[in-house]
């Protein structure tokens, strides 16, 4: 059921499930975390079925601060429901030989198990891609021009897998997401974000949908890290309307992934200790279309030729827009910034 959200029960004490994750723990061991929708102050948690191994599930929220400050009336908010498999290395692994589709979770209110798609998260290296973008939910998306932008200056600097997390698209927009989809050279995971499925009004202030701040855009953020870890090296969240255009200031042409690589390089050492790197950035300019054109056969890229950069650099954690993730190393993130590591021996670049 990769297009639907696995709901237990029916009144406001319900848990929303989105997806299962099996996880690499520090420890050695092997982890379930899924990422799901609850209301603020809920102690509701239930247990979770791999195979025939049952586990208890704990529960936090995603953001450390529940309901977020800006948003106090969206109590609906990302929750991790986790449980631990294995302690440690040594230990036999209590799962299948051969990995389910699914993972279960018990409906105590109806006497039920329900599916939640399960996806083996552990890092196999190497890693197939070198570097990933996870792009927020589109809501309401209408315009088209804006994916091929998206799409190409991002392959421009190195990405070669796309996670793109749709709520609701327009017809072109969806056109344009297949025409990239069917491309060789990269990979696109198209995930399925839909709302919350329910009888309430949509006028109501009761129903799901209206109590949760931009269709949850941070467990969203979340469940693309988690998603990541079995196929990018690197990750980077990114808005649909963000381009990034880099310095240049050795004179070559150089992309994203050709500056974290050098640094990688450089530093390497303190890489091994690292779960994230945040990149400092100056604003930039260039003239654009996106919304003058009418059909594909009028985009073009030629605006990219002059780019206008400030002078100011912002250090890192202001106006920071790339913030580049070692997936299997973070355990919270915000939309651009890392709030939490899976080890306290881990940190910010």
């Amino acid at each position: 059921q990769d297009n639907q959200t696995a709901q237990t029960a029916s009144a406001d004490n319900n848990i929303y499930f989105r997806t299962a994750f099996l996880i690499n723990l520090q420890n050695g061991g092997i982890g379930l975390r899924i990422t799901s929708l609850q209301e603020c102050g809920s102690k509701r948690t239930t247990k979770v079925r791999v195979g025939f191994e049952e586990f208890r599930l704990l529960q936090k929220t995603v953001f450390s601060v529940c309901p977020w400050a800006f948003a106090p009336n969206c109590l609906l908010v990302g929750h991790f429901h986790t449980a631990e498999i294995t302690r440690n290395a040594h230990q036999m692994v209590p799962l299948p030989p051969i990995q389910p589709p699914f993972a279960e979770v018990y409906d105590e209110r109806n006497d039920e198990w329900k599916r939640i798609v399960l996806i083996d998260g552990r890092s196999p290296p190497p890693s197939k891609h070198r570097l990933g973008v996870c792009l927020q939910p589109m809501y309401l998306m209408a315009d088209w021009p804006l994916i091929p932008h998206f799409f190409e200056t991002w392959i421009g600097n190195g990405a070669t897998i796309f996670y793109v997390y749709v709520h609701s698209v327009s017809e072109e927009v969806d056109l344009m997401l297949r025409m990239y989809e069917a491309q060789e050279e990269i990979e696109v995971v198209r995930v399925n974000w839909p709302a919350i499925p329910t009888n309430i009004s949509d006028h109501d202030e009761l129903n799901p949908n209206n109590r949760m701040y931009r269709t949850e855009v941070l467990t969203a953020v979340n469940d693309c890290i988690l998603r990541a870890r079995a196929t990018a090296d690197l990750v980077v969240s990114s808005d649909l309307d963000e381009i990034i255009a880099p310095l240049n200031i050795n004179g070559t042409n150089e992309t994203l992934l050709d500056i974290i690589e050098a640094n990688r390089t450089k530093l390497h050492k303190l890489w091994n200790s690292h779960s994230s790197r945040m990149i400092g950035n100056s604003i930039s300019y260039f003239q654009n279309d996106w919304f003058s054109i009418s059909h594909p056969s009028q985009l073009t890229f030629d605006h990219y030729y002059s780019v206008d950069y400030e002078t100011k650099v912002w250090p890192r954690g202001y106006r920071s827009k790339v913030v580049v993730y070692m997936p299997d190393r973070v355990y919270r993130a915000h939309v651009h910034d890392v709030t939490a590591f899976e080890s306290k021996r881990l940190k910010r670049l």
